[in-house]
């Protein structure tokens, strides 16, 4: 009866059964869509949560409409220059030319490139958005413990305070967290 009238069963998660009553265990509360739904919402989910006040489970039901994640695109990095080995890296992945000419030749060399650059990064940087997260939690863990001290200490004192913690990494070994924001 539900295909006869062009509906689909969501589905669900959890217990099977949405109601009870003399031992008799039933699923009869159920989410039932058109088959045009999935065209506004790509993600519906529905949970059977625990019988409270009545002999039928309530549903929870979520819906979402999420863009697929493409790749993340390659980004350079102004530190990546500033390293000893950058040059050397460019120039061991700049290859020859395999059999192409002018600009397809190009097109190639780049994406050869870039492919060695995103590894290079990884191996000698590591994941520099991780390490910035870590540096900007010392610091506000810092600044909370400043702001938690029973003494007063006046505004400049707390301003050079606080711009020494940043300068010095927050104790993590990064020197200027600014450099590894610039795109």
């Amino acid at each position: 009866m539900i295909l006869d009238c062009g509906l689909i069963d969501a589905g669900f998660e959890d217990d099977y059964f949405t109601w009870y009553r003399d031992n008799l265990w039933q699923r009869l509360d159920r989410v039932l869509y058109s088959s045009s739904w999935p065209n506004l919402f790509n993600s519906t989910r529905t949970k059977h949560l625990p019988r409270t006040c009545s002999d039928h489970s309530p549903l929870l039901i979520s819906v979402s409409h999420s863009i697929p994640k493409s790749t993340p695109s390659f980004r350079f990095m102004k530190m990546l220059s500033s390293h000893h080995l950058f040059r050397e890296t460019i120039e061991n992945s700049w290859t020859p030319p395999l059999g192409s000419y002018g600009l397809l030749n190009l097109q190639q060399n780049l994406l050869h490139l870039k492919q060695h650059l995103k590894g290079w990064n990884k191996t000698v940087f590591g994941n520099i958005f991780d390490a910035i997260a870590q540096v900007e939690a010392v610091v506000k863990i810092k600044e909370q413990i400043f702001d938690s001290c029973p003494f007063e200490v006046g505004q400049d004192e707390r301003s050079r305070r606080t711009g020494a913690v940043a300068r010095r990494g927050a104790g993590v070994g990064i020197v200027s967290v600014g450099g590894f924001r610039e795109e």
